[in-house]
């Protein structure tokens, strides 16, 4: 739990000091933290009750993925990035990099 605390509190405490005259080392500081998300939420492993579905789903679509048929009940964008993640040998982690990158940008 401290961590969940550790997170929230740094930007807490960035957006309350405000540091006009290093504003470079402001940002520097902020790409950090955005770096350090990135890595604690793309290599979380078996967290959430979703996960099983999640990663059952990456292997599904590895297997039935058809690049011209759109179900209007899936997100195609996430089984295409998906599939292009399984296609070219990688693992879920990678997936979860990915989206949590694209989350945190």
């Amino acid at each position: 739990m401290i961590y969940y605390w550790i997170i929230f509190s740094i930007p807490a405490i960035f957006s309350v000091i405000k540091i006009d005259s290093y504003k470079n080392l402001d940002k520097f500081f902020w790409y950090i933290f955005s770096v350090l998300l990135i890595i604690l939420l793309g290599f979380r492993y078996e967290v959430g009750g979703d996960w099983g579905v999640y990663r059952y789903n990456f292997y599904d679509t590895a297997k039935q993925f058809n690049f011209y048929e759109y179900d209007l009940r899936s997100d195609y964008l996430f089984e295409l990035l998906s599939w292009n993640i399984h296609f070219f040998g990688f693992n879920f982690i990678t997936l979860n990099l990915i989206c949590s990158a694209i989350f945190i940008y």
